[in-house]
């Protein structure tokens, strides 16, 4: 009793989550009217009072298939861990039909209201290693191939390193550090992509045939502080 230890390996068979959020009266629009569908889960964990282990996590959502492992050791200054590895995921079936979506204007006030709202307290104190690997990924009529990313935060800094992925013929590879330990935040990325077919590329984006050719860039960018300016 003093010292609690228990291990479970719950399985939730599928179900049809779209009747589930209607029952409990939540909105939701889908550009995919059979979205969610088909959800269903499966996991082996270990916990205690001051830890969990999810030793195996099987999870899927329609069509998409997540597998990995995760940890929280000491719940009072939680250090997170995991290893995740998707096979697919159309993030355009998830979102409101594009006609109803609304592209609100930016300006340097709201952008600079949405950059101030950084959690820097929450950031300082993120503990966190990970990787996660994603086959495929189509979003805003993109797709993106053989995602990997490594992502580590401790006192303060966080870095996401290497990153790594296939689009459109072509490569990508970068890394991005956000230091949060001072006053004001400092971000570092370091982004490159290689032979890009642009025609491609652009055809997907914009749903228009506009240019042909391939493309490369190379971007080191740094910047300071918590607002655009």
């Amino acid at each position: 009793i003093k010292t609690p230890h228990f291990t479970c390996t719950p399985t939730v068979r599928d179900f049809d989550a779209r009747q589930l959020i209607a029952k409990l009266g939540l909105p939701l629009n889908t550009a995919d009217p059979k979205a969610l569908t088909a959800v269903g889960a499966a996991l082996n964990y270990s916990a205690s009072a001051t830890a969990a282990d999810v030793t195996q996590l099987k999870l899927h959502m329609d069509q998409t298939h997540l597998n990995g492992n995760a940890a929280v050791k000491d719940f009072a200054h939680p250090a997170y861990r995991f290893q995740l590895t998707v096979d697919q995921l159309d993030a355009d079936r998830y979102l409101p039909p594009p006609a109803q979506q609304k592209a609100e204007p930016v300006t340097p006030a709201t952008a600079g209201a949405a950059a101030a709202t950084l959690p820097l307290k929450t950031l300082r104190a993120l503990n966190l290693d990970g990787t996660l690997s994603l086959a495929k990924f189509t979003l805003a009529r993109l797709t993106v191939s053989d995602i990997e990313a490594k992502v580590a935060a401790k006192a303060g800094v966080i870095h996401a390193a290497p990153l790594s992925a296939k689009l459109y013929g072509g490569s990508y590879s970068g890394s991005l550090l956000l230091d949060a330990r001072g006053k004001a935040p400092q971000i570092a990325a370091n982004e490159n992509l290689e032979g890009v077919d642009i025609g491609a590329l652009s055809r997907d984006m914009l749903n228009k045939d506009l240019v042909a050719g391939t493309g490369s860039v190379h971007m080191n960018l740094h910047g300071t502080g918590a607002d655009p300016q």
